[in-house]
């Protein structure tokens, strides 16, 4: 496998690891579930799963259908919306929402363990808890 072969599958790798953190969050958030909190939390990462699911089958399958190739100029995403509604305000809104995505997604993240406290208003780890002490 060359160099490029190699950052690709790393890259990839990274961004599973990145979606990991849905699952983490509602992990860490079973005690706010209403009662039965397993059977919602299961059912909450259920969905979670489902949806981008659903979303990639109906991309894969409306790319195909309309015989949908990626360039250089346009995405599958972007041929799909040319094919169905060109030139409406919903394919820049489309467009402009992937951008963002892939902008988010690019972004450096900082030290996630600061980002926990931050987040969850903690001041940080508490003294006899060594597991989440930075450094």
């Amino acid at each position: 496998m060359d160099g490029l072969g190699v950052f690709l599958v790393l890259r990839a790798f990274a961004g599973g690891c990145t979606a990991m953190t849905g699952v983490e969050a509602i992990a860490n958030g079973v005690p706010v579930f209403e009662k039965l909190e397993a059977r919602n939390a299961g059912r909450t990462l259920i969905v979670l799963a489902l949806i981008p699911g659903a979303l990639f089958l109906g991309v894969a399958f409306l790319g195909k259908e309309i015989g949908a190739v990626p360039s250089d100029q346009a995405s599958v995403l972007a041929l799909i919306g040319q094919t169905f509604v060109p030139g409406s305000p919903l394919f820049y809104a489309v467009q402009l929402s992937a951008a963002v995505i892939l902008l988010l997604a690019a972004t450096p993240r900082k030290d996630v363990t600061a980002c926990r406290w931050a987040c969850t208003g903690a001041s940080g780890p508490r003294s006899g808890d060594r597991s989440e002490r930075p450094g």
